[in-house]
């Protein structure tokens, strides 16, 4: 396949451009720099510099690939999540009219799924009806219903749900990581808090079998997410101790950003396993802490 990755430069969109490009297929990475498109190239992935804002710069390559995937970042995420579908959507309706349609994959997040920890069977899976999604990511919500609604002879989509991502430089958890390697971590939650969890390089993997496997996913969705969820307080534990010894401090969260990041995701997600075989291969945030602290302090030199 050829496969264009929006956001191939980012936490998440370079190791999905790193699998696909693992998996034998041909790689053009969307970056907005000089720079990061050095380093695509590096990692024999097509640098393609554009504007995701700006479909002059990049509608051209639609007709031209297979898949694409759809991990952008930025402050303005919804704006450009529609601006990227719009025109996807036009340019495969153009280009394929009769088909085979074009693969589409949309990263959302499970924070869509709320907060469950006060639920009587809490546990969710992939199928499980959303109605309370946490007030930062409810916009996601309404994007993958208005994604999944669009499938045509042309066009397949699919929805991706990462969980709280870790590894490497650690995305959203590097600000506990940061915490500990200044001597103190503050965790803006509940001690209560059980957070659904995925490492970087299993979500990617998931990324690839969705788009391999087109004509019998599409119009679904998965959630990314281990097997079970991972407990604050062990994860910051382990944290501390990796840490040689930080303090760990509790705060009531205060922004959307934090009431989302300790939102108990009691996830149990099943459609990926039993339809693609996919199953997480690395090891629990907490239970891989040495590790994982090591390697985000050697990405920050």
């Amino acid at each position: 396949m050829k496969v264009l990755v929006f956001g191939a430069s980012g936490y998440l969109g370079l190791p999905i451009a790193q699998s696909f490009v693992r998996a034998g297929h041909t790689v053009i990475g969307q970056t907005r720099s000089k720079s990061n498109a050095h380093k695509l190239a590096s990692e024999e992935i097509v640098p393609l510099i554009a504007e995701p804002a700006d479909p002059s710069t990049w509608h051209h390559i639609i007709p031209q690939v297979d898949c694409v995937v759809d991990c952008v970042g930025g402050m303005e995420i919804a704006k450009l999540c529609k601006i990227i579908l719009d025109t996807v959507v036009a340019e495969a309706s153009a280009s394929r009219p009769h088909g085979p349609p074009l693969s589409f994959i949309y990263a959302s997040g499970t924070w869509v799924h709320g907060d469950s920890i006060n639920e009587l069977h809490g546990s969710r899976s992939d199928s499980t009806p959303l109605q309370n999604p946490m007030p930062l990511t409810a916009w996601r919500l309404d994007h993958e219903q208005t994604l999944l609604g669009l499938k045509s002879p042309s066009f397949a989509p699919n929805v991706v749900r990462p969980a709280l991502i870790y590894g490497k430089s650690g995305s959203l958890t590097a600000e506990w990581l940061a915490g500990a390697k200044a001597g103190e971590i503050v965790f803006h939650g509940r001690k209560e808090a059980r957070l659904a969890m995925i490492h970087v390089d299993d979500c990617a993997a998931l990324f690839v079998l969705v788009a391999e496997n087109a004509f019998v996913t599409q119009g679904l969705i998965f959630d990314a997410a281990n097997p079970y969820p991972e407990p604050i307080l062990f994860i910051l534990d382990q944290l501390a101790l990796a840490s040689g010894g930080a303090s760990v401090k509790f705060s009531e969260p205060t922004s959307d950003y934090h009431k989302a990041l300790q939102s108990s995701n009691l996830l149990r997600p099943r459609l990926a396993k039993t339809l693609l075989g996919w199953e997480t291969k690395k090891a629990p945030f907490g239970e891989g802490m040495e590790l994982y602290y090591k390697s985000y302090l050697a990405s920050l030199n």
